[in-house]
């Protein structure tokens, strides 16, 4: 119920209640981080850091750090971004073990081109975990300057990679590196892998198991596109075009612009019984939005 907006009227409140859940060492002090970083301006910023510095990154419950530094990003996104560093360097004993979530848990509550910055960075540490971590931000929040990075980071973990087997076999954690940007790259929100862009991936896989998942994509493309919309009691099931799966019609909007002009696509609908309105409505939708933008809907023919 309350607005899209800051509330400075609860700067001080805010403040008091971090506090003083902090100093009783109170279980709620997720929830207060929570409504900081949606609400608080930077009225209070001193103070919330004072708090938060008095813990130290990597000591607090994960949700309560993922929500202090993403208010730091939102009010002073210039020396936030040394503070995430430090969240994510902190993995040794006597720390909560948030390194592996924490740049996601920002980048889901405030993503920005400092946010991006630290990602684009990460993709470059020795720890998997956090390349992983970072390459799936890139792919799910980045904006289209991120695939040149992860362009840049398969090309170099090929090198790497192709040494490494000349030698002995990959481990698991490096396996799991190729796959995280395989995966980023292929489905990215910001830009379009077609069957050319496939192939240069493809070409730059070192394991049976990324080359078969790549020739997998590639034989999906059909010279027909096809939309995929599924929904259950009148919610969005499943949402898809080629190999991505997005969550709403307005992330799908956005990747079917991302197609060359003139396209043609169609759509498929599955709906529960009693929602046939619904599919309806969706597909007078896109044809309207698409039409506007010099590409084409049709309904698939075996639409039930």
């Amino acid at each position: 119920s309350l607005p899209d907006e800051t509330l400075p009227e609860l700067n001080t409140v805010l403040l008091a209640n971090l506090e003083e859940a902090h100093r009783d060492g109170n279980w709620y002090t997720g929830g207060i981080s929570e409504l900081i970083e949606r609400y608080a301006t930077d009225e209070i910023l001193s103070g919330v850091r004072a708090v938060y510095e008095s813990q130290g990154a990597g000591k607090w419950e994960c949700p309560t750090q993922a929500a202090l530094l993403a208010y730091f990003f939102r009010v002073a996104p210039s020396t936030a971004g040394e503070d995430l560093n430090k969240a994510l360097a902190a993995r040794d004993r006597g720390y909560a073990g948030c390194f592996h979530r924490v740049l996601k848990d920002v980048a889901e509550l405030h993503m920005s081109p400092q946010v991006q910055e630290v990602a684009t960075a990460a993709l470059d540490n020795e720890d998997s975990e956090i390349v992983s971590q970072a390459a799936s931000v890139l792919a799910d929040y980045g904006s289209a300057d991120a695939e040149e990075a992860l362009w840049r980071r398969l090309g170099k973990w090929h090198e790497e990679a192709t040494q490494i087997r000349s030698e002995k076999v990959l481990s698991d954690d490096q396996e799991k590196i190729e796959k995280a940007l395989r995966q980023a790259l292929t489905s990215g929100q910001a830009w379009l892998s077609d069957p050319e862009k496939l192939k240069r991936v493809r070409d730059r896989c070192t394991t049976d198991t990324c080359r078969n998942e790549v020739d997998q994509m590639i034989a999906g493309w059909d010279p027909q596109i096809y939309v995929a919309f599924n929904s259950y009691e009148d919610k969005p099931d499943r949402i898809g075009v080629e190999q991505y799966g997005l969550k709403s019609l307005d992330a799908l909007k956005k990747k079917l612009l991302q197609f060359p002009k003139g396209t043609v696509f169609k759509l498929k609908t599955s709906v529960s019984r009693g929602d046939e309105s619904k599919a309806d409505e969706v597909f007078q939708q896109l044809k309207t939005y698409l039409q506007e933008h010099g590409m084409k809907l049709q309904p698939a023919p075996d639409n039930n």
